[in-house]
């Protein structure tokens, strides 16, 4: 069982996305699934994905039938996640995935949301309370 589902919203990635899973998967740590989830079967990275899924079983490419757009993607990843914690990155590369164990472990410790953050000034992440 995964301890930690990375749902990652993908659009039109088409090859850019091998590079981008080759870093996630070095740098979690933890048991973990990652679903990458499109909008239509057409999406240019969905070879890839399946392609990648072939020799990664932790990858879970999943067709989001919630209805177009990121947010609705978001929430598509999030229901069918099997961990009970969730951490979202997006497939552009811009989120640090060395931080998702470190935020898994801040929500396994009891932080209700916990939120990395490339625009707080001395700070790798932020951490709220619920």
């Amino acid at each position: 069982m995964a301890r930690v589902s990375v749902v990652v919203p993908v659009f039109n990635e088409g090859a850019r996305i091998v590079d981008f899973l080759d870093r996630v998967f070095e740098a979690i740590t933890l048991p973990c699934e990652v679903l990458t989830v499109y909008d239509s079967p057409e999406d240019t990275t969905v070879t890839h994905l399946e392609s990648y899924a072939r020799h990664e079983a932790r990858l879970r490419p999943l067709h989001n039938t919630y209805g177009r757009g990121p947010a609705a993607a978001l929430r598509f990843g999030i229901d069918h996640a099997e961990s009970q914690v969730v951490v979202v990155t997006m497939a552009d590369g811009s989120d640090d995935p060395h931080q998702i164990d470190q935020l898994a472990r801040l929500v396994e410790r009891g932080v209700a949301v916990a939120a990395a953050s490339r625009y707080m000034r001395a700070a790798s992440r932020s951490a709220v309370r619920g």
